[in-house]
């Protein structure tokens, strides 16, 4: 599978990962999204979003923990985004505490919890 690695779990019940090569893409590419400190916070979002959208809708299949990671990833590049357009010395992890980002400018997420049936 492309992009994907798969483990053996207990009782054959076999799990879907993204695979380190793809991982290692997917944080430069926000690296690079997230070092655009020339960009408003909504402009950011709207290209993260885009690229997000994509990506996760590709790798929905994989552990959830891996997403969960992917969304603590982004929402640290967002904090780092902030210091340097801004010129803190410190990040703005106010930002990377996410549920600001997700409600009010509509950031994407990469893991959903699942619904309940």
């Amino acid at each position: 599978f492309l992009g994907y690695k798969v483990h053996r779990r207990r009782h054959g019940y076999i799990a879907f990962d993204i695979a380190d090569k793809a991982m290692d893409r997917i944080r430069d590419r926000l690296r690079v999204i997230t070092r655009q400190t020339y960009l408003s916070l909504e402009e950011l979002i709207a290209e993260l979003n885009e690229y997000i959208r994509g990506a996760s809708g590709y790798y929905r299949k994989a552990v959830p923990r891996t997403l969960w990671k992917l969304n603590r990833f982004t929402l640290a590049r967002i904090a780092r985004w902030a210091r340097q357009k801004r010129a803190h010395r410190r990040p703005e992890w106010s930002l990377a505490r996410g549920e600001p980002l997700y409600r009010e400018h509509g950031l994407a997420s990469w893991w959903y919890p699942k619904e309940p049936a």
